[in-house]
């Protein structure tokens, strides 16, 4: 449980377990299973939980970086984790805007795994497809106290971010940056079979982006 990072099983059989076949309990996206025969357990057969960490200066042993100064490379390395915050005594409006860019044939996706305002709405972030804003508005979010946005995908290998915040107001946001060749996912399964198991065949809480369940057969679950 709460693998720190991407994780998969490959070409094995999980069978007659007294419980879950594969349970993972994850705050990082992107488990797969692929080529595996997960049947007759006696629960579901494959459950996947998100799971929000509590935010930290050091979450999973991850650096978290500040939103609006953190130095962007040509090489950026990915996942990265973000933070935005703006203080009580802090009278003036906050404001930045920052691109990020990975290499050609490549998409960002960005998740929200905790949000925070003293007042509703107190924030907004603009996230954009391409370099600046003139490209496609992919999605605003307006800060409100404990919600989880919907994540989002560049369409090219660039995306553009614009926060503003209102002053004298307490706001915490944490952002994690994923690179990949296609929409980050929770959960994928290929090449598998989900037969047989006591409970669902496969169940997932929490969802953020996307499942992918692709050339397999799930089938006599409970």
């Amino acid at each position: 449980t709460n693998p720190t990072t991407a994780a998969s099983i490959r070409n094995s059989t999980i069978s007659y377990n007294g419980g879950f076949g594969v349970y993972v309990n994850s705050s990082w996206s992107g488990f797969e299973l692929d080529s595996c025969r997960v049947e007759s357990n006696a629960a579901d057969g494959v459950r996947y939980v998100f799971h929000d960490a509590l935010p930290d200066q050091k979450l999973d042993g991850i650096d978290v970086f500040e939103l609006c100064t953190v130095p962007i490379t040509q090489n950026q390395i990915y996942p990265i984790r973000l933070s935005i915050e703006q203080h009580e005594k802090n009278f003036l409006a906050n404001e930045c805007r920052k691109r990020f860019t990975v290499r050609s044939g490549y998409v960002l996706t960005m998740h929200f795994p905790y949000m925070m305002s003293k007042v509703d709405y107190g924030g907004e972030i603009r996230v954009y497809d391409g370099t600046d804003s003139r490209g496609n508005l992919l999605t605003t979010i307006r800060v409100k106290n404990e919600t989880w946005p919907q994540s989002v995908t560049s369409l090219k290998d660039s995306i553009y971010i614009e926060y503003k915040a209102k002053p004298e107001n307490e706001l915490l946001v944490f952002i994690d940056l994923v690179a990949n060749k296609r929409k980050d996912f929770e959960l994928k399964i290929d090449n598998s079979l989900i037969a047989l198991n006591n409970g669902r065949g496969i169940a997932v809480e929490n969802i953020r982006s996307q499942v992918i369940v692709a050339s397999s057969s799930v089938k006599e679950n409970s």
